[in-house]
């Protein structure tokens, strides 16, 4: 199969766009399996409005972080070639892409989704964002997040292509409401560095899962740094950097005089859980992140 390098197409085919040889001859393999034809375009620059006229577009990872702001579009899947780190889901997220493929295990469903685009007629096109590796066919692009469920403090992660639970996990127990139902004690967002989640609950549970859903510390940070103390909750969400884990701590009441309260910024080795430092402070304390 001869691809088509061309500015203007009247028929609708896949677009890939790579600057990879080696990329590039896996995905024309795949697409010839397809029995599609395919257009190439070397660069975003000669991609065109192809980008919004293609059945499918395939977009190799390495220029991935090349992208310019292009609008998101249904059916986005990124393919890679190894697992994908924070920055390429990210990309994923910005794209809209509702899947992600790793190469070579995702071979089969990336034939089906060429032969599929052929029959399409959808609009706008499906998008594909390519960039090759492990992790099996169609990966799913995930939102993560904290939620009740009764009494119980659960983790949560969803498909985004259809918002289905893909698993959840109870964290803790002890759910409370705030401000007549505006806020409980799933209020504080995760963070994630790609492969961990880390989780803190007002009642003071904070955890560290797998993006698998599996726990790998989980202790109450009151029986650690002394109890909370604040009327609404404690909705601090956990802050990463590099390996390190920062929380802010709120332990005593208000001081209405000098409207300051007693508190702690917290350092914990983020895979461990163990404490590397903490600080205490007795000036005016947020109720938020550090």
């Amino acid at each position: 199969m001869v691809p088509r390098e061309r500015s203007e197409r009247t028929t609708a085919r896949p677009l890939v766009v790579t600057e990879d040889p080696a990329l590039l001859e896996d995905l024309l393999r795949l697409a010839a399996a397809a029995e599609v034809e395919v257009d190439v375009a070397s660069s975003l620059a000669t991609a065109g409005p192809r980008w919004d006229s293609c059945s499918l577009l395939v977009i190799g990872a390495d220029v991935t972080s090349r992208l310019d702001a292009r609008p998101r579009r249904t059916g986005v899947v990124l393919v890679c070639t190894r697992e994908p780190g924070i920055e390429l889901w990210q990309v994923a997220v910005d794209l809209g892409a509702e899947h992600v493929v790793v190469l070579p295990d995702g071979e089969q469903w990336l034939v089906e989704q060429f032969g599929d685009s052929a029959t399409s007629t959808r609009s706008p096109a499906a998008v594909v964002a390519v960039m090759g590796g492990r992790g099996g066919a169609g990966a799913s692009v995930r939102i993560y997040a904290t939620s009740s469920d009764g009494s119980d403090l659960v983790l949560l992660c969803l498909d985004t292509t259809d918002g289905k639970v893909i698993w959840k996990q109870k964290v803790g127990t002890g759910n409370k409401d705030a401000r007549s139902g505006e806020g409980n004690s799933a209020s504080p967002s995760p963070s994630t560095d790609g492969k961990h989640l880390w989780v803190f609950f007002s009642t003071g549970v904070l955890a560290c899962y797998t993006t698998d859903g599996k726990e790998v510390w989980n202790f109450d940070v009151g029986d650690r740094f002394g109890k909370l103390d604040i009327q609404f909750g404690m909705t601090s969400t956990p802050v990463l950097d590099g390996d390190s884990l920062y929380l802010q701590l709120i332990h005593g009441r208000m001081n209405r005089e000098n409207q300051t309260r007693t508190g702690k910024v917290v350092k914990l080795e983020k895979l461990t859980g163990k404490t590397v430092w903490e600080v205490v402070s007795t000036r005016s304390v947020a109720k938020g992140s550090p």
